[in-house]
């Protein structure tokens, strides 16, 4: 389009120089004027300012594809044409110098084994010569790709801050080429770079990580993900190194300090915590010494119990009150009855001296009986 355009207040008229016909609009089509100049001029109360439109022939050259995406050491073919009414010659720089008299011609590249290649097509005649170059991304897939740690071996510390590197080799364009972390199957980060070289090059990127007790087991592991645009493969091209599992030592903590227990024979004392490496496991208050996570609560006196799991990062205490039972059993446990109806039910007791019984809700009578 030829815009002419512009703020003025108040608003402009539109007149145009080397019409045919008058038009009084700001916006005229090139492909509707022939070749040459056109003067455009917008005018309001306060004055007027011109603008000259040159309007030239463009090249008529058409390409298919547009542009070619392909992979190192592959082949690909691409066909030259053109729009215009009359013959031209065409021919394509980078293979011979002929001059082909047709409406298009076609070239396959058998291997592409120059980083540099260059296709331009060129289109002569007598009173004109015009050319188009084909674009053309050259790529290559990592030879590899291997994550480690920096300067560090053997189990990760919870809270402690560890380096991980990914080093990615020989592959281009490096533009296009993105890494990517991840953790399981989670995406971490991703790291694009600038760098223009067309060539191969090794890129070597690092993520700083602090593990927690939940990542003891977790996988890292990188990617290198090529995306070479609409006309390149799809999906894209990617390749990615083994995972890493690291090891994470943490200490032991218990979910709460301090626990109350009804004595009884299935009630236990676990002190059962997790931690690595693994803890051991000692108790205060004991008469002789024990180093199992859990106690039986029916084979202890009255009292608090100190447990303390311990490993090399450190300790964790956890106090067990251990209380006496009510010793009554009903039976039934619970009574469904119709009102107006009648039931039954019987009260006794489980402890080995005796005890006076009574039932609230009737008289107030303490029977000295086991039911």
């Amino acid at each position: 389009m030829l815009d002419c355009t512009v703020k003025a207040n108040p608003a402009p008229m539109y007149t145009w120089d080397h019409l045919k016909e008058k038009n009084s609009s700001s916006v005229l089509k090139s492909s509707a004027l022939s070749l040459g100049n056109y003067t455009c001029t917008a005018t309001n109360t306060l004055g007027r300012d011109s603008k000259v439109f040159i309007v030239k022939d463009g090249c008529p050259i058409l390409l298919s594809p547009l542009d070619v995406v392909v992979e190192y050491g592959a082949s690909f073919s691409v066909n030259c044409s053109y729009s215009a009414t009359h013959q031209f010659g065409l021919s394509w720089d980078g293979f011979d110098d002929t001059v082909e008299e047709s409406e298009e011609i076609f070239r396959f590249v058998d291997k592409v084994t120059d980083w540099e290649t260059n296709l331009t097509c060129y289109m002569s005649s007598n009173e004109t010569q015009c050319s188009q170059d084909l674009p053309i991304t050259i790529y290559k897939t990592p030879d590899s790709v291997f994550i480690s740690t920096v300067n560090h071996r053997g189990p990760m510390t919870e809270g402690q801050q560890y380096e991980l590197q990914c080093d990615v080799y020989n592959v281009a364009p490096v533009q296009n080429l993105t890494v990517k972390w991840y953790k399981g199957q989670t995406l971490l980060h991703q790291t694009n770079f600038t760098d223009t070289t067309e060539t191969p090059v090794n890129e070597t990127v690092t993520l700083l990580i602090r593990p927690d007790r939940a990542d003891d087991g977790a996988q890292y592991w990188c990617e290198a993900e090529l995306d070479l645009g609409a006309e390149g493969p799809q999906p894209h091209p990617t390749n990615s190194s083994n995972p890493l599992s690291i090891a994470v030592y943490y200490k032991p903590k218990h979910s709460n300090s301090t626990e109350t227990i009804i004595q009884d024979d299935k009630v236990m004392l676990d002190c059962t915590v997790k931690a690595n490496p693994a803890p051991t496991y000692t108790w205060d208050h004991l008469k002789e010494k024990n180093s199992s996570s859990v106690l039986k609560s029916s084979a202890l006196s009255l009292g608090n119990y100190t447990c303390t799991a311990t490993n090399t990062l450190g300790r964790d205490s956890k106090v067990f009150i251990v209380k006496d039972g009510c010793p009554i059993l009903l039976s039934p446990l619970d009574v469904v009855v119709e009102y107006g109806a009648s039931f039954s039910v019987n009260c006794s007791y489980s402890a080995t001296h005796q005890f006076g019984l009574s039932w609230d809700g009737f008289d107030g009578t303490v029977e000295e009986s086991e039911e």
